[in-house]
């Protein structure tokens, strides 16, 4: 099951830990400078890559998808008529505030073209098999209504 971390998470040269020849946490004349890991000066540093934590999908469903359009950023971020709704973005089950705060996040991520994590539910074909799919939508005017190009209802 993928976690909401593998979408965000850092790069590995954005994780990085600082330690000595000897595994001791030393920051001795150390100069971290230039964002992506460049390291600098001091004693002679060794990059670690630490673990990330994982987090577990929602198991409820709080939103149904009832209605997707063809061409819609919904419809090009893979997003499925019969699709639960687990998560979008941060919000859940248990934070949507009665779908408020999708609307308040629509627009946000539009003005900053950005994308959105959404986990769903899903059916696989004809079986009752379901699995949990990660897709990133990416809001924007497109030629329908709104900024998704899909309705959703709660469930």
């Amino acid at each position: 099951m993928r976690s909401f971390d593998d979408l965000n998470a850092p790069s590995p040269a954005d994780t990085v830990a600082l330690t000595s020849g000897d595994g001791s946490n030393q920051s001795d004349g150390v100069d971290i400078s230039g964002g992506r890991g460049s390291v600098s000066g001091g004693t002679q540093q060794r990059l670690q890559q630490q673990p990330q934590p994982t987090v577990e999908e929602p198991t409820t469903p709080f939103a149904l998808i009832d209605e997707v359009s063809p061409n819609s950023p919904a419809h090009e971020a893979g997003i499925l008529v019969g699709d639960l709704l687990l998560r979008f973005g941060t919000i859940t089950g248990e934070n949507h505030r009665e779908f408020r705060a999708i609307a308040e996040l629509v627009p946000q991520a539009a003005g900053e073209k950005r994308s959105i994590p959404i986990a769903v539910l899903r059916k696989e074909n004809s079986s009752d098999t379901t699995v949990v799919k990660v897709v990133s939508l990416k809001p924007r005017a497109w030629a329908g209504r709104g900024l998704l190009g899909c309705h959703i209802k709660p469930c």
